[in-house]
């Protein structure tokens, strides 16, 4: 697969201007096509812009006209700064349900990857996600690359995957992380987290061999949580990206929510690329 059409949602924020650096620097040297989307909220309606609209333009016109200039006046500094690459920007204001306006987007412009920042809160405790991260991880079936508050890139040297009990790989759904494992070179831990020790352990053979352009290390964990393993995991490696899939939706809740007895949570220490099948 290669990437030629990325999704850059933003609200304007630092947070999501980081992640939109990110993303060029990853995919620096690339042909992309990086599409700004801005989703103007409800709850951002003013009734002084209706009144004050000019006759001739509807009320959808009038509301997200001041959201269109700011996001010309992004696109142009980051033109600017990335002028060198071979980078076309592209830019959307939309009023809608974020996840039916960013579902549009993808299949409009056969988006490869989502990349966005976790629009968590800075110091809160126990909170990995934003509402707008998390709704995008659930309702959107396209491959997201999230990236932490502040997260300065770094070249990605090691991936994290980690698989839960999972015995058919799918190979479809791994394109995006063989891809940036190819184009940075990457090295690959692949870590299985069994959490009730059952019966079901991954085919590693067949691991390799869609690996097997890749250096490849395999760890397995059994009866450990699974917000503890990765939190562990992380801290005790030098790791630059996690890469999971989001249909164990089991395994993703428990290590993001963590459980209400332990209250543990899993930090977004590094991005975390969430796969679809």
């Amino acid at each position: 697969m290669v990437m030629k059409n990325i999704l850059l949602p933003t609200d304007f924020s630092e947070n999501s201007s980081n992640a939109i650096h990110y993303a060029f620097h990853l995919l620096k040297g690339q042909a992309c096509n990086f599409h700004f989307l801005n989703i103007q909220k409800i709850s951002e309606y003013l009734t002084g812009d209706i009144f004050s609209a000019a006759k001739e333009k509807s009320i959808f016109d009038a509301i997200i006209d001041d959201n269109k200039k700011k996001l010309q006046l992004l696109i142009d500094k980051f033109e600017k700064q990335y002028g060198a690459e071979n980078f076309s920007f592209h830019a959307t204001v939309d009023y809608d349900v974020l996840p039916d306006a960013i579902n549009q987007s993808v299949e409009k412009n056969a988006i490869d990857m989502i990349i966005m920042g976790s629009n968590g809160v800075t110091g809160a405790k126990e909170i990995l996600f934003g509402s707008n991260t998390l709704t995008v991880m659930r309702k959107v079936n396209c491959p997201l690359l999230i990236i932490p508050e502040n997260y300065t890139f770094e070249k990605i040297n090691t991936v994290l995957f980690t698989i839960h009990n999972q015995v058919v790989i799918d190979t479809t759904g791994l394109k995006p992380l063989l891809e940036i494992l190819l184009n940075q070179k990457s090295k690959l831990k692949v870590l299985e987290i069994n959490e009730e020790n059952i019966d079901s352990s991954v085919n590693t053979e067949e691991i390799k061999n869609i690996f097997s352009n890749i250096p490849t290390e395999f760890y397995s964990l059994v009866e450990l949580p699974s917000a503890l393993t990765v939190s562990a995991f992380i801290q005790l490696n030098e790791l630059q990206l996690h890469a999971t899939f989001m249909e164990q939706e089991s395994f993703l809740e428990r290590f993001i929510f963590g459980s209400e007895t332990s209250k543990i949570r899993y930090e977004t220490r590094i991005p975390l690329l969430i796969l679809h099948r």
